[in-house]
């Protein structure tokens, strides 16, 4: 029996709805039910516009590294949702926590989200929030990438200029959403845009050490502490054989990671460079599909 899953990337909507939605009222005041109705459709229907822009992007994806897209679900009263398969092994990290041997399938699943977030580059869609909990393994024990949250500006090539000016917007309000410890610096400190493909291989950087050391960037720093880390340029620490933190980085792994969170984005390899290196023996990446 073919299971799917249900998922609403729009959960949270953007910050200056989230300011209208939370504004106290004052009692002498009372906003008329009609008045309610009205935003209420309106809201709604914003919401489905903007997912429905989303799902035909998301709609011409085709790679064996992507998260297959099945469709799109519309109920009478709620917000639609993208309909996937269902992948029972879970996340990159629930899998290798279940197996016997996970340095066995480390390198090789690394690769194949590199191959995911290259091809998404190569076609001019930008990922944004590349983690742990946006690799699912399929049952051949091979990575997709899920988490596409948003759309991103250089994929409104696809649309008219109306549509571009709204998905424009839209990016500028989400553009504090997302994972705190696998940012890049110019997203958390700077006007940089919401998603880049700089961004993105900074992410493929943190990736790569929460899969190597099964624990989340700065895992043992708050969320205050670690922004100051990051802000006065600090590194998360590299495990060694004195601290228990887990398998050790190899230094070809250790070298690509410190590349990809360089405080320059120009700096930064491409996904395109980080998939041929990996490709090389020195990586000792056993390719499997």
């Amino acid at each position: 029996m073919v299971s799917y899953q249900w998922w609403c990337p729009h959960e949270r909507l953007p910050r200056s709805l989230q300011r209208e939605a939370s504004r106290p009222q004052a009692a002498s005041r009372p906003i008329p039910g009609f008045l309610l109705l009205i935003a209420s459709i309106l809201l709604r229907s914003y919401v489905v516009q903007l997912f429905l822009r989303e799902s035909l992007l998301r709609s011409q994806l085709d790679s064996p590294s992507i998260l297959p897209f099945l469709g799109i679900h519309v109920p009478p009263l709620g917000l639609p949702v993208i309909v996937t398969p269902w992948l029972q092994k879970g996340t990159i990290i629930q899998f290798l926590t279940s197996v016997d041997s996970p340095g066995s399938h480390r390198r090789r699943l690394l690769f194949e989200v590199a191959e995911g977030v290259a091809y998404l580059h190569e076609n001019g869609f930008i990922h944004g929030e590349i983690l742990g909990e946006n690799v699912l393994i399929d049952d051949d024990m091979h990575a997709q990438l899920a988490g596409f949250n948003s759309l991103d500006v250089e994929s409104t090539k696809t649309f008219g200029k109306a549509e571009e000016t709204l998905i424009v917007q839209v990016r500028e309000e989400i553009k504090w959403t997302g994972s705190l410890r696998w940012m890049a610096p110019e997203k958390l400190f700077g006007d940089a845009p919401t998603r880049t493909y700089e961004t993105d291989v900074f992410g493929f950087g943190r990736l790569c050490l929460e899969v190597f050391t099964m624990k989340i960037p700065y895992f043992d720093q708050s969320d205050a502490s670690m922004l100051l880390k990051v802000m006065g340029g600090e590194l998360p620490l590299r495990p060694s054989t004195h601290d228990g933190q887990g398998t050790l980085i190899p230094d070809e792994w250790w070298t690509l990671m410190l590349r990809c969170w360089e405080t320059d984005p120009s700096a930064r390899p491409t996904m395109e460079d980080i998939v041929s290196t990996l490709k090389g023996g020195l990586f000792e990446v056993e390719l499997s599909r």
